[in-house]
């Protein structure tokens, strides 16, 4: 402020002020220091930084500076991992100010710490051929945050057939270091096949042993081999006796497994005597005559005729209801695994007897044809010779035939033929040797 005074000659004064502003419109100088980069400390993720300092000025004195990191002249502080951009301001006295900026840079190089355990061996889940394996990433460390990722093998859960799995897995960081780990899991089979057999009965000789079934849980080869011959086949020729067979059945991992195999091998029963044929007369029940036996089971077979064996499994029983003429029976041993043997017998039921010879010499025996029974039946009696001539026939025979033919003569000697014919029953048929 400018007083000015007037002074008159008298002394008489008078004054007035006058203000002369000077004012400050340049702006302060500033140069901002080069940007900085810095490695994070280790096992941190961040850097301590000493932040060079930056040249200032102005025209007028009383300047000041200050970063907006921290709020004062001096930056240098803890930064964190990546770019943070400083911003320097100076301000003169009159207010005036200028700015810049300067990057500070903090990297990672530091790589994550990864550690995945030993390699295993595992076993088969039963019956199959594989293993369930259910397992967590492994744990890793960084002095920033990190990922854990699989790179190779199957996920978590999977079914890891028999044999070698590589597992392998990788950390990140946030900057991009990278480091992996890997673990090796083996999948053992330890399970046995398994054996499935029958014991069974057999008739000596010639026997088809059939093979065993086999499975295993690996679903591969298996071999099967038997201690009788040392093959897959136990098939061949068999005495009679008990036979315990072992089989073996080894996987292609060397597991292996045994079963026991009981063949009980039966001889042929004896064979059969249904006893000497029978011959009897107008008599419609017998006595049968078989062998016996104790461990087979032996039957009374009906074969002709209309015979009944009360019980057919009695050596000795009897038989009922014969017809006349000729019943056939088979008497059969079976003892449940060897062909059926038998014996025939013939039951001859003669209801009528024949003779088949006639000597008319006169001397009393054998002069007339005496047909035992006849005269118990309707019929008809014929003689043939042997070119089908009727020599005799009668409808009711008196058993007085001396040889005579229808025209009064005796027949010659030879061989004829009779036909004798019993109404409801039967046929007889046979020869007559005649001999004087």
């Amino acid at each position: 402020t400018v007083t000015w005074t007037v002074t008159d000659g008298s002394g008489n004064t008078a004054t007035c002020t006058q203000d002369i502003t000077i004012t400050d419109d340049e702006d302060p100088t500033i140069t901002c220091a080069a940007d900085q980069t810095q490695t994070a400390d280790v096992g941190v993720c961040s850097a301590v930084v000493s932040v060079t300092a930056l040249g200032f000025g102005d025209n007028c004195a009383g300047s000041s500076i200050s970063n907006d990191f921290n709020g004062t002249a001096d930056a240098s502080d803890t930064y964190p991992l990546g770019t943070t951009t400083v911003t320097w301001t100076v301000t003169d006295s009159s207010g005036n100010t200028a700015t810049c900026t300067q990057d500070i840079t903090v990297t990672d190089d530091e790589d994550p710490i990864i550690s995945c355990g030993p390699d295993q061996s595992i076993f088969t889940d039963p019956g199959m051929p594989f293993a369930i394996y259910n397992f967590e990433y492994p744990d890793a460390t960084d002095n920033c945050q990190v990922t854990v990722n699989q790179t190779l093998g199957p996920i978590s859960g999977s079914e890891l057939p028999i044999g070698d799995s590589l597992f392998e897995f990788e950390a990140v960081d946030s900057s991009g270091n990278t480091v992996s780990c890997s673990y090796m899991i083996t999948v053992i089979d330890n399970e046995p096949p398994v054996i499935e057999l029958e014991d069974f009965i057999h008739c000596t000789g010639m026997i088809n042993v059939p093979t065993p079934i086999i499975s295993d849980n690996s679903g591969l080869f298996v071999s099967i081999t038997n201690d009788l011959n040392n093959t897959s086949d136990a098939s061949g020729e068999f005495l009679p006796g008990t036979y315990e067979i072992v089989w073996t059945a080894a996987d292609i991992f060397g597991n292996e497994s045994q079963e026991t195999m009981t063949i009980e091998v039966l001889d042929h029963p004896e064979i059969p005597n249904a006893g000497p044929d029978q011959y009897i007369f107008r008599e419609f029940e017998s006595v049968l005559e078989g062998n016996s036996y104790e461990d087979e089971i032996a039957t009374w077979i009906i074969i002709e005729g209309t015979g009944y064996v009360p019980n057919v499994h009695d050596a000795n029983s009897q038989i009922q209801d014969l017809s006349p003429g000729v019943n056939i029976l088979s008497w059969e041993v079976d003892n449940g695994y060897c062909p059926v043997q038998s014996d025939t017998l013939y039951i001859f039921n003669y209801s009528l007897f024949v003779p088949t010879g006639l000597s008319p010499d006169g001397d009393g025996l054998n002069d007339v044809w005496i047909l035992e029974g006849i005269s118990e039946f309707q019929h008809t009696v014929q003689i043939f010779n042997k070119w089908g001539k009727v020599m005799m026939e009668s409808n009711d025979y008196q058993n007085d035939w001396d040889c005579t033919m229808i025209n009064g003569q005796r027949l010659p000697n030879d061989t004829y033929y009779y036909i004798i014919d019993i109404s409801g029953y039967s046929l007889y048929r046979g020869s007559l040797i005649i001999k004087y």
